[in-house]
């Protein structure tokens, strides 16, 4: 399903008002079928009135800020272990600063990939109760 939305404004001395226009169509050669026009001040009201849409958006603000500092961490260990030399660092704890970076770097790792797969997850959850609030039906429990 294809939605396109058109912006407020004058044109041509004709005050334009947003609008939501979805065309659903088949096959190679798309026929227009279904045609239908909302408000989409109406719509947005209805996407702001849902409080799982907006834990669902919140919680997925925060998983999303919690992976960038996840990388910024694994960064910097790499940074870390990037900059030692025998210069700053004896030789007998160089197996110590190893292990330590592994160790950790692992923790970080095994962190970042759990926190994408509950990123992917939150995505399709918001996604679903976005279509659920647009097209105006009751909850899936």
């Amino acid at each position: 399903m294809d939605t396109a939305q058109s912006s407020s404004g004058t044109l041509n001395g004709v005050t334009m008002i947003p609008r939501l226009l979805m065309l659903e169509g088949r096959g190679k050669v798309t026929t227009i079928q279904d045609v239908s026009l909302s408000n989409l001040a109406e719509a947005e009201k209805r996407q702001l009135s849902s409080p799982l849409f907006t834990n669902l958006k919140r919680e997925k603000q925060r998983t999303e800020n919690a992976l960038a500092r996840r990388s910024k961490s694994l960064a910097a260990l790499e940074g870390y272990i990037g900059s030692l030399s025998a210069d700053n660092l004896q030789f007998n704890m160089l197996n110590s600063a190893t292990e330590a970076y592994n160790s950790t770097a692992e923790k970080v790792d095994e962190k970042i990939m759990k926190l994408k797969v509950k990123l992917g997850v939150l995505e399709t959850e918001v996604g679903a109760e976005e279509m659920r609030l647009v097209n105006g039906s009751s909850p899936c429990l």
